[in-house]
């Protein structure tokens, strides 16, 4: 016998409306998360971060950057897709459901599927999960941990990989007895423990470590050793000023290993007290630094590369060269060891990854030095860029624009499109803007050529939305792109047919608009009621994309209290596939009143279930109040709602077979 649902009317008024969504998604097999997704209603204070689904963006938002050159990306994401472009990095998507996007820690994929796509992203997604440094390899984590990349890092970073390097130094050396060898060893070894023990005694010395191993040592170069550990203690406990003068006792040294890193820890010791020095209380006060001690320390690291040009701890000694140089203010030999880095990202005296480069560059350049800039292309680029943003302080002039020419010398692209970027954002003038990007369009799929094909398509929108989308389509055709340009162009195309008020054409057969991402982004946000009931009904979709359309619709008409058009619509459920759905975190149990429920654990739910599941799905709202509520309850043994009154009117009534609501006459 087929399911007669029947109108029944019931007291739920405790219940929230947000119970009712999830409650139509479980019956529909879609996840509790999918519910709860469909845009966040203005009263959810934790929706603070949404993708503006747009490809020309219209403000700074982190929450929504585009793979071009655009102003209103974070400054980051425009740094890294140069670096992109110069061969040095690549942009590898992880799959969307094996990260964790800025957001929503507790329930990524609520987020990520069903309010961000591929495009736009959030810039901490693009730096950490997009972005990969062409450097990336086996060696990556030791130069990391051994860069200091700033001169920044802790003096504890170097308590692990200090004992190997001091383990191999010490097995090189020949002059050394075995038995003294292995106390020496063991006395580094304990140096982690001494540590410890110190601290918890609130102790800065110790006479047992000061003369436990002294009276066994026999050698010169034994002595050489111990000494140095005595001078890694203080350094550790932070008592700078004794480690100085211990570190400076050695250079002397008879040892090559020690007194080549006595000169280096001399540097470094005496680095950290010029940084120390500009800490209060509080916090750290870059203008209450030292500037003797950054002097002094300067010349300690100069002393020491002059020293050891290519010495173990060179590139690490240039990290603390412009440590010195933040702290100075000294940005033009600043920018111009970053340049020099830029360029021998690859040479044994660098001491940071392409990802470190990129991270400390825009920390450290300060943007108002403007005549700083325009000794670097690179940072200067992605200041014009950000100096293109409607609202910012201090606007780029074209004249100025104009005059950095020079300065983009051997990078006559990307100074093409700074100017074709002006002339659409700033002047607004999709004319001179065409003219412009044809120094940019060259063969190939790097960035600044897609970003010139992207100018070009958003000045054909500006002059002749048609010929846009003719532009779009073609594009869309070719078959060679990176990763994350053909979600772009697909989102320009549908932004088009918003435009046309023809978004069904991105649900067509054998539509260019492929990205489930976005076309789920349409269902949700942009699809009117007619195209949802289209998409449900279109045969060739996707069963689940059939699905989600079904469930916006019928949630529309579920908000909104249209309830007699939501129990006529609720037929189509009839039309979708019978396929197994898989719930997924919490899917909705416990449903009632007839028909297959949806609980944790149930692998399959057919057509007929969804239907009978209905039973559970409250259509009517009314707040805190406890009201008369309407339910579909589906049930084979009484079409007739049997006595049951519907609403106000006070008649017994049914659900036709086409969805129609009919009086309650007798069973036949």
């Amino acid at each position: 016998m087929g399911l007669h649902p029947t109108i029944l009317i019931i007291e739920v008024g405790k219940m929230a409306r947000s119970q009712l969504v999830v409650l139509l998604a479980g019956v529909l097999g879609l996840s509790t998360s999918a519910a709860l997704a469909c845009g966040c209603p203005e009263v959810y204070s934790d929706c603070w971060c949404h993708p503006v689904w747009s490809v020309e963006q219209a403000a700074a938002d982190p929450c929504s950057n585009v793979p071009y050159l655009s102003p209103y990306n974070d400054r980051g994401v425009n740094l890294r897709l140069l670096l992109i472009d110069q061969g040095l990095a690549s942009l590898q998507p992880r799959p969307m459901d094996n990260y964790n996007p800025w957001g929503w820690p507790d329930n990524p994929g609520m987020w990520v599927e069903y309010e961000y796509g591929r495009v736009p992203f959030h810039a901490h997604a693009f730096n950490e999960y997009f972005f990969h440094g062409k450097d990336i390899n086996a060696d990556t984590a030791l130069k990391t941990a051994s860069g200091y990349e700033g001169g920044e890092g802790t003096r504890w970073i170097t308590l692990g990989n200090g004992l190997t390097a001091y383990q191999r130094a010490l097995e090189a050396e020949q002059n050394i007895p075995q038995a003294e060898r292995e106390l020496l060893l063991a006395e580094r070894r304990n140096l982690e423990q001494y540590l410890f023990t110190l601290h918890e005694q609130d102790q800065t010395t110790s006479t047992q470590f000061e003369g436990e191993y002294h009276r066994y040592l026999g050698t010169p170069a034994g002595t050489c050793f111990h000494t140095y550990v005595r001078a890694a203690l203080s350094f550790y406990q932070g008592r700078y000023g004794e480690a100085k003068d211990q570190f400076d006792g050695l250079k002397a040294c008879v040892q090559d290993w020690v007194r080549e890193t006595a000169h280096y820890m001399a540097a470094r010791t005496t680095l950290l007290l010029a940084d120390a020095s500009g800490y209060s209380p509080i916090i750290w006060i870059a203008d209450a630094v030292d500037h003797a001690l950054v002097r002094a320390a300067k010349l300690e690291i100069e002393n020491y590369l002059r020293l050891y040009p290519k010495g173990l701890y060179a590139a690490s000694a240039r990290g603390f060269l412009r440590r010195c140089f933040v702290l100075s203010k000294d940005y033009s030999a600043l920018i111009d060891e970053y340049r020099w880095l830029f360029e021998h990202l690859d040479s044994p005296l660098c001491n940071l990854t392409v990802l470190g480069f990129a991270r400390e560059i825009l920390r450290y350049l300060p943007t108002h030095q403007k005549p700083v800039l325009l000794r670097f292309w690179l940072p200067l680029a992605v200041d014009d860029l950000y100096r293109m943003r409607r609202d910012t302080a201090e606007p780029l002039q074209l004249a100025e624009l104009t005059a950095q020419r020079e300065a983009f010398a051997g990078h006559e692209q990307i100074y093409s499109y700074l100017l074709a970027a002006y002339h659409h954002f700033i002047l607004r003038n999709p004319t001179a803007t065409l003219e412009a990007v044809k120094l940019v369009e060259r063969p190939g799929n790097d960035t600044t050529t897609f970003s010139g094909h992207v100018l070009r398509g958003l000045a054909y929108e500006a002059k002749d939305y048609r010929l846009a989308r003719e532009y779009w389509e073609r594009w869309l055709r070719e078959p060679r792109m990176q990763p994350l340009q053909s979600e772009t162009l697909q989102l320009a195309l549908a932004l088009n047919y918003k435009k046309d008020k023809a978004l069904a054409l991105a649900f067509r057969e054998r539509s260019l608009i492929v990205d489930p991402f976005l076309r789920n982004a349409i269902i949700h946000f942009e699809a009117p009621e007619m195209l949802l009931r289209e998409i449900v009904r279109a045969k060739y979709a996707a069963p689940q994309e059939r699905r989600r359309a079904a469930y916006v619709l019928l949630t529309e008409l579920l908000l909104k209290g249209h309830y007699l058009a939501f129990v006529r619509e609720h037929l189509l459920l009839r039309q979708l596939p019978e396929q197994p759905v898989q719930p997924q975190d919490g899917a909705v149990g416990g449903c009632s009143g007839g028909g297959e429920g949806v609980s944790p654990g149930s692998d399959k739910m057919s057509v007929g279930g969804v239907s009978g599941s209905l039973g559970s799905v409250v259509v009517s709202w009314a707040g805190a109040a406890a009201v008369p509520m309407a339910v579909v309850v589906p049930t084979d043994e009484a079409p007739c709602c049997s006595g049951v009154t519907m609403g106000a009117a006070g008649s017994d009534a049914r659900a036709g077979e086409d969805g129609s609501i009919v009086p309650c006459g007798p069973v036949g």
